[in-house]
């Protein structure tokens, strides 16, 4: 109990740490589960104890002095096969004659083994399907490396001026993309889901920063007027595929149903994809760059680093997020979870170690 009201919740929290400022966690022990935990472990140690006495004393003293006859040995369906039971030793054939004469004993290590094995497959799952998440999303899809958040009482002019005369002019970007990004809610019928909308001024211009491709062809897709892309989890979430309607919750909760053109591929988060036009059209309000998508040339980290200190600088700007943070972030949870996978295996070892004693 010690182990699991003290070592595992500071392994956990040290995880944690890894990945967020919090505080230090105040550990202690927790009388009430531990005491109910106590008394369940005792019903059933001295619950099995009475059981088994009370089964032996049914016996005559006589028969409970003399050593337990051992169980009969019977002939297996393995010696029906002559060309394998002829090729075994006379050990090996002892031991599968034994591990039938005693099925009780056979079942429970199977069964314990079998735990272990999941505890281990497990924990490399977790491990290797999260290590996966990160090239996948930040290579096949997402290829920008900033995305700049424009403060919000700027007029398209500025914004136009502010992306002529200061990010294409930069020698260290190549690529710039406008976008419009914000926040809504997606139904179908009682199924709900956040996700994020972004919508690009052109489709060209957002080519090759994110990359728009069908789940089942992965074949790059265009956005269709009044029709919307959506990703694939989030069609899982809410039941949906390509062809259905949805509604959309503008920010006056207002109900808007639109169709999926197509479900798109997406590893991380939940996004909806949709035509200039076609937000116009929907929530009824002009289109108005918020975000913009930046593609470096081939930098290093300090000049990436300066690079965006530069840009943070800027007054049209209110924020930068950059794609190597993120990426930072997933190594800093995979090496957490390195913890885990170790805490996996060690109780699979303590399971093993029970299930056969």
């Amino acid at each position: 109990m010690s182990v699991g009201f003290v070592l595992l919740p500071k392994i956990i929290w040290m995880m944690y740490e890894m990945l967020y400022q919090i505080l230090p966690i105040d550990i202690s022990f927790n009388f009430k589960y531990g005491g109910i935990g106590l008394i369940l472990i005792s019903i059933c140690i001295i619950g099995a104890t009475i059981y088994t006495i009370a089964r032996e004393l049914k016996n005559t003293p006589a028969n409970l002095m003399r050593p337990k006859a051992p169980k009969m040995g019977k002939r297996v369906l393995l010696e029906k096969i002559p060309f394998i039971w002829k090729h075994l030793s006379f050990s090996r054939k002892v031991t599968i004659r034994n591990i039938f004469r005693y099925k009780k004993r056979f079942l429970m290590t199977i069964i314990g083994i079998f735990g272990c094995t999941s505890l281990i497959v497990a924990g490399f799952g977790l491990r290797d399907s999260i290590k996966s998440l990160m090239p996948s999303q930040y290579e096949k899809v997402f290829n920008y490396d900033f995305q700049i958040n424009l403060k919000s009482e700027l007029t398209e002019e500025q914004i136009n001026n502010y992306v002529q005369e200061e990010l294409k002019k930069e020698e260290k970007i190549q690529k710039v993309a406008k976008t419009y990004m914000t926040s809504t809610t997606i139904k179908n019928g009682e199924l709900e889901q956040d996700v994020q909308i972004i919508v690009p001024e052109t489709l060209e211009e957002l080519e090759g920063l994110i990359n728009i491709k069908d789940l089942e062809t992965e074949e790059k897709i265009s956005l269709k007027e009044n029709e919307i892309c959506l990703t694939d989890k989030a069609a899982q979430l809410i039941n949906v595929k390509k062809g259905d309607k949805i509604i959309l919750k503008d920010s006056d909760d207002k109900e808007i149903e639109v169709t999926i053109s197509n479900i798109v591929e997406n590893y991380v988060s939940h996004y909806i994809y949709m035509s200039k036009t076609t937000y116009e059209n929907l929530y009824q309000e002009k289109y108005k760059t918020n975000v913009i998508f930046t593609q470096n040339k081939e930098l290093s980290e300090e000049e990436e680093n300066d690079l965006a200190t530069d840009i943070m600088k800027q007054s049209e700007v209110s924020s930068i997020s950059r794609i190597n943070t993120a990426m930072k972030m997933m190594d800093d949870t995979m090496n957490s979870l390195n913890y885990v996978v170790i805490i996996l295996i060690v109780s699979a070892r303590i399971t093993c170690i029970c299930s056969t004693i």
